[in-house]
């Protein structure tokens, strides 16, 4: 019997492949990269990346997605069945030309012993688990499942500077599987993006037909943690409140403006218009450079990108928008009350605020009207309180790139949050992972006269406890002195 495709016929109760496909069953690791995985599957095609890049992999080869299209369609597996394919599968017999096809490759690698390697599940296992930091070249936990560790310290070390080599050869973090021979080498036998599968924002279109750019809020102020329904409602408010400030309408107070985005209980931001306006895009990516920095890295990238191109204006034109939403906002009122009366702007926007922020409410209030209450301010007080906080804040900014000094005791984190205040009493500089010049360690800093330094990626696996550094907040750089020759010298300074 000869299929659709004319690749397979039945005979004898045996799958036999047509001669014009069968190099396609097998391949050797040697023979495939990175792109190969529509072929050979993702695990496989890193595999050969990594053999034809030097790394120690074994010799092998690998059965194809053809050998498996083939099988499937011998095994009669239903497409819309998948809970029957993976008995059916277990149950049929090999076709015939997968196991010439397999015989052949296993013979080219001189016919000894060979492990078995599949995608499938074997089962639970109880595996070691070891910490190792490769800065200090220390094992820093070991917690054996048996009777005692498998790996020796060495070992360890190999294993974690194998991994990192991995990572910077892909360029992102990765799942990496290894074995020892008798001779204790490892080698590498799977290596696999570290990926989540983060929900998108709702309304999002197919990422496989159209690119769309989301930044998060949460990312720019150093707040990863989800929040509550709450919080997300206020934001919602504060989009609509701004949005109209600038002109914009908006169908649903509540819902917020269309460009605010909610997704796993994180704000997010659609900047498609800005990325593609000719004004826009350089000044997002300089905003970002000076706040979220690991952010203005991905949008430096994304503008090289053929998938956003600039829009079709003059930067004329986009200045216009700019000036004209600004001006709408009462933004040059605003400077030019500052400019005229520098001295009491201070004292006058602590009145005017107060009283933007005043909410009359009976004793007696009860909830509903104590949020209805707060959801009106929200959208009143807002719009009268941004043109003043714009040059509130440009200051602060200003102040934070030019307050650096030398101190020390330093405070490095991945991010902070309220609860870390107590600290920066006795901090003498802040080095953060994440964040930006508005987020709360950042605000923190300013107040309490401390330098600070946000978004140096791996600041908390380089700079160890103990070590001596310089941090430049003018200069936003963070220098590592280097350590004594002499360990107890380094461990007692």
């Amino acid at each position: 019997m000869e299929s659709e495709n004319g690749l397979v016929e039945q005979a004898a109760g045996r799958a036999q492949l047509q001669p014009q496909a069968a190099e396609h069953l097998t391949v050797s690791l040697a023979e495939v990269d990175r792109s190969a995985g529509s072929l050979v599957g993702g695990k496989g095609a890193n595999l050969g990346e990594l053999a034809r890049s030097g790394f120690p992999v074994p010799d092998g080869f690998i059965l194809t997605t053809h050998a498996y299209a083939l099988a499937a369609r011998a095994a009669r597996v239903d497409p819309a069945d998948p809970a029957a394919a993976a008995e059916r599968l277990r149950t049929s017999p090999v076709p015939e030309a997968i196991a010439a096809a397999a015989r052949k490759a296993y013979a080219a690698l001189g016919s000894g012993r060979v492990a078995v390697r599949s995608s499938a599940t074997a089962g639970a296992v109880d595996p070691d688990h070891y910490a190792v930091e490769t800065a200090t070249r220390k094992v820093v936990q070991r917690a054996p499942a048996g009777k005692g560790a498998v790996l020796s310290d060495g070992e360890l070390l190999a294993v974690a500077e194998l991994g990192d080599r991995v990572e910077r050869h892909f360029g992102a973090p990765q799942d990496i599987q290894f074995a020892l021979d008798r001779d204790r080498q490892v080698w590498l036998v799977q290596s696999r993006p570290i990926t989540t599968l983060y929900p998108l924002p709702g309304g999002a279109p197919d990422p496989e037909r159209e690119l769309r750019v989301y930044f998060s809020a949460n990312v720019f102020q150093g707040y990863f943690e989800p929040l509550t329904p709450m919080g997300i409602q206020f934001f919602r408010l504060l989009g609509t409140a701004i949005s109209g400030m600038f002109g914009a309408s908006i169908d649903d107070a509540a819902a917020g403006p269309r460009i605010l985005k909610e997704a796993g209980m994180r704000i997010f931001v659609d900047v498609m218009p800005i990325v593609r306006d000719p004004v826009g895009r350089p000044a997002f990516v300089g905003m970002t450079s000076m706040g979220e920095a690991r952010s203005s890295i991905v949008l430096t990238r994304l503008a090289s990108d053929a998938r956003l191109p600039l829009a079709s204006r003059s930067r004329l034109q986009s200045v216009r928008a700019i000036g004209g939403a600004l001006m709408r906002a009462g933004v040059q009122a605003a400077a030019l009350r500052l400019m005229r009366s520098p001295d009491n702007t201070r004292e006058r926007y602590v009145r005017e605020m107060e009283a933007f922020a005043r909410i009359d409410l009976p004793r007696d209030a009860t909830a509903s009207q104590r949020l209805d209450a707060l959801e009106r301010l929200i959208l009143t007080a807002s719009p009268r309180m941004f043109p003043r906080l714009i040059w509130t804040i440009g200051p602060a900014m200003l102040s934070f790139g030019l307050a650096g000094r030398l101190l020390h005791g330093n405070l490095v984190a991945p991010s902070t949050d309220p609860g870390w205040t107590p600290l920066f009493l006795t901090a003498g500089a802040l080095v953060m992972e994440m964040g930006s010049m508005m987020s709360h360690g950042a605000v923190v800093a300013r107040e309490y006269g401390i330098p600070a330094v946000v978004g140096v990626a791996g600041a908390t696996e380089q700079i160890t406890t103990g070590r001596r550094v310089t941090v430049d907040g003018s200069a936003g750089t963070v220098v590592l002195e280097a350590e004594p020759e002499d360990p107890e010298d380094s461990a007692g300074s």
